[in-house]
């Protein structure tokens, strides 16, 4: 998702800005701050800004952009930064990187500030009504973050899964692509060819989201038939507890087929599922589905995929908690699923 914006002097504020605060040196700051504009790189936001034309501010344009834009730079900076998902919608929100207000950067407090990676733990002196809170906002950026396009993808553990548990004919695999919605490989179903995309997002089945309805416009603008995946993985649970054990269903992704999308479940029918595709709704599925298909593998899958996407061996499977049965599964340090769960000292 890039933003160009009209020179370099409102990115170089922000770089010192970040440099400041998190004591980095100015080329790593300047790096952060072209990931947050959707560059890999500081030279290649440069000559995007000399290329021109800038972008609109977010006042500039729709509500929902602005708020996608927005989620895209705090899952950046949660990253890059290693703050918690609160803190990282607050700077995201600080630092106003598409904006027109001027860029800040406030303190951060200690109980609120870098837990995911850097292991602060159990520091909550709040009574119930102030954890209740915490645990809403921090949760709520977790999934604003997790459902924002722009991420990279990391398409190998999804490959693994769907080859290996699913029994999946992928040919032409991408296992190293890491573009935000990438072509990962093609399959073959009978005499047809589907080419298999993944998004670096998350996508909860119902959900208004814009960023899976860009991804699946552009995808509908090049191919008949195509696979929509999503890298972070959704397992059905009606309890929040996922074990290797467990039997559930996977939530697949998106199916293009005859100029419509429709969801499709990864479970006990494996390939078999794509062979006869019916319409479904994942939203509100008939539990006589997830019945017949709950498999084993599928929390396997999950797991793996879930791990996959740690950017660090001690981080542990999360199931992150959802108001339906449909539950993001995600690794975390474990002190950031403490902070998650806001326990107090006693």
């Amino acid at each position: 998702m890039e933003f160009i914006p009209p020179d370099a002097e409102r990115p170089a504020r922000i770089a010192d800005l970040i440099a400041d605060r998190f004591r980095l040196a100015r080329h790593a700051a300047r790096s952060v701050v072209a990931q947050l504009h959707g560059f890999s790189e500081w030279a290649g936001l440069a000559a995007a800004i000399d290329r021109g034309p800038a972008s609109p501010r977010d006042d500039a344009v729709a509500a929902d952009v602005a708020e996608l834009r927005r989620s895209f730079q705090a899952a950046v900076i949660g990253h890059r930064l290693m703050v918690n998902p609160h803190v990282a919608v607050r700077v995201a929100t600080e630092l106003a990187v598409s904006g027109s207000n001027e860029p800040r950067l406030e303190p951060i407090a200690a109980d609120a500030g870098r837990f995911e990676f850097m292991g602060r733990t159990n520091r909550f002196m709040a009574r119930e009504a102030r954890q209740h809170r915490r645990q809403e906002q921090r949760l709520g950026a977790v999934g604003a973050g997790l459902l924002a396009g722009g991420q990279p993808t990391r398409p190998l553990a999804w490959i693994e899964a769907l080859t290996q548990r699913f029994g999946f004919p992928i040919e032409n695999a991408r296992p190293y692509v890491s573009e935000p919605l990438a072509l990962i490989g093609e399959i073959r179903n009978k005499n047809a060819r589907l080419s298999l995309y993944l998004a670096g997002h998350a996508h909860i089945p119902g959900a208004d989201n814009p960023a899976t309805l860009v991804a699946e416009q552009e995808i509908a603008r090049l191919h008949s038939r195509a696979l929509l995946l999503f890298q972070h993985p959704l397992v059905w649970t009606p309890d929040s507890d996922i074990s290797p054990t467990t039997k559930t269903v996977l939530y697949g992704g998106r199916s293009l087929r005859s100029g419509r999308w429709t969801d499709f479940l990864l479970g006990a029918g494996g390939f078999a599922a794509l062979r006869r595709p019916q319409p479904l709704d994942a939203a509100s599925v008939d539990p006589a589905v997830i019945e017949g298909q709950a498999t084993e593998a599928a929390a396997q899958a999950a797991i793996a995929i879930a791990r996959g996407n740690a950017h660090s061996t001690t981080m542990q499977p999360f199931v992150l908690p959802s108001p339906t049965n449909w539950a993001i599964l995600l690794c975390l340090d474990p002190s950031a699923i403490d902070a998650l769960h806001l326990t107090e000292e006693q």
